[in-house]
């Protein structure tokens, strides 16, 4: 542990920079965030004034100048990030104090605004499509762990963001497949589709730089995406602790959401039928899902139907320009993503709780860690609530720290449907 560091909520303000200019002495709070639904790492900066100071004005800042932040808490570790201001979001006068509060992100947005991607990708690997819009948007890949399915994707002159979100959500694992009848002369046929699909992108800090991750969900769920931070737990405060014991306690935590069947059935996360018309060979066929592998056994029970029903026009041949048969789901491939997209992205966040930690700016979005919650008697701890404990995948991170010197992590994490406990965590 850093010898300068005494108490477990201490933090170190390093430097902290507008446009060159050392905002230290006006310096209120800030928070930075990361959320793997997000493609951007983004926060708030806040800043007083007095009459005396002037900083905003003598010095013309508005709200879209280069910003650099460093910050040291326990065991040597630092928060280090740059970007830029994206506006102001709130000035407030009181007497002789004036409070600005800054927006300000990671400058890949700003490139993503300016570019238009006009190309054709042909039976091309989903992670290498990302890949290449991450590299248009002036950004670099942390990790990519996933294998999905070749696919066509011809791109109308997009936004480098909005062809990595068509991806992510029609691209295909390999987890997904159908089962087609081999007799094609049957006007009306029930099939059925299974497995699931789903990728994610998210933008993290990565070595203090900040940096891409690619994963599908179900390998997100398999703690994949990211690295495992170890085991926290919920204790009495204890003097004699040791700082190394100190910070990893559990703070506060909250579980705000733990479940909603009727959401899941009208999502079609459970069962649902996806009605394809193939124009190319004149057909038209049911494929039904069944997503009994994402179920409990009690979900099971109280979902017996299908309960969404998808209509698609189905066209593999739209891209082929060749005399020969396209392979199978290349040029369209919603018999794979529809119904399996559907189930996967409705049933892997299903319980949400947030945990509030002594700074940890190690924490990345993505990253598991095991919390464990102790049940407290009158005579003293009682063993651990066995629903609550157990391992969580990190959804989203929020360092924020404050003129004080004191600072906090706090954490957003997921379960999927099936994973209700400890054990089954």
């Amino acid at each position: 542990m850093s010898n300068d560091i005494e108490r477990p909520e201490e933090v170190r303000l390093e430097s902290i920079t507008i446009d060159g200019q050392d905002v230290l002495g006006i310096f209120m709070k800030l928070d930075i965030f990361e959320n793997i639904y997000t493609p951007i790492i983004t926060g708030q900066i806040q800043l007083m004034e007095t009459d005396n100071s002037g900083f905003i004005e003598n010095f013309g800042i508005e709200g879209n100048e280069p910003i650099s932040v460093s910050v040291k808490c326990h065991s040597d570790q630092f928060l280090k990030f740059e970007g830029v201001l994206n506006g102001l979001r709130n000035k407030s006068t009181n007497q002789q104090m004036t409070i600005y509060t800054f927006d300000f992100t990671t400058e890949q947005m700003r490139k993503n605004e300016e570019t238009r991607i006009i190309k054709s990708f042909k039976e091309t690997k989903p992670e290498a499509i990302v890949e290449e819009m991450v590299k248009e948007m002036g950004g670099e890949m942390d990790r990519s762990v996933s294998q999905g399915l070749d696919m066509t994707y011809i791109v109308p002159r997009q936004r480098p963001w909005d062809v990595i979100k068509y991806v992510i959500t029609h691209g295909v694992a390999t987890t997904s497949s159908v089962k087609d009848a081999d007799n094609e002369d049957v006007v009306q046929q029930e099939q059925e589709s299974e497995g699931t699909t789903g990728f994610l992108l998210w933008q993290s800090m990565a070595e203090n730089k900040p940096a891409y991750r690619f994963c599908s969900i179900d390998d997100l769920l398999a703690g994949k995406g990211g690295d495992n931070r170890g085991e926290y737990i919920t204790q009495l405060a204890n003097q004699g602790a040791t700082l190394e014991e100190q910070v990893k306690s559990i703070l506060k935590y909250d579980f705000p959401i733990a479940g909603d069947m009727q959401a899941k059935m009208r999502s079609g996360g459970f069962r649902s039928v996806n009605i394809v018309f193939d124009i190319d060979k004149g057909l038209y066929r049911e494929y039904t899902y069944d997503g009994t592998p994402l179920m409990t056994d009690k979900q099971q029970g109280a979902v017996t139907k299908p309960t969404r029903y998808t209509l698609k026009l189905f066209s593999n041949e739209r891209h082929n320009q060749e005399c020969s048969k396209a392979s199978a789901h290349t040029g369209d491939q919603s018999k794979l993503n529809t119904s399996q997209t559907h189930a996967r992205e409705n049933t892997f966040d299903d319980s949400q709780g947030t945990f509030t930690l002594y700074p940890q700016f190690d924490f990345r979005a993505g990253d598991t860690f095991t919390a464990k919650i102790s049940k407290v008697k009158s005579e003293g701890q009682g063993g651990y609530d066995k629903k609550y404990s157990g391992n969580y995948v990190i959804k989203e991170v929020s360092h924020g720290f404050r003129v004080d010197g004191k600072g906090y992590t706090k954490i957003g994490v997921i379960r999927s449907t099936k994973q209700q406990n400890d054990a089954s965590s």
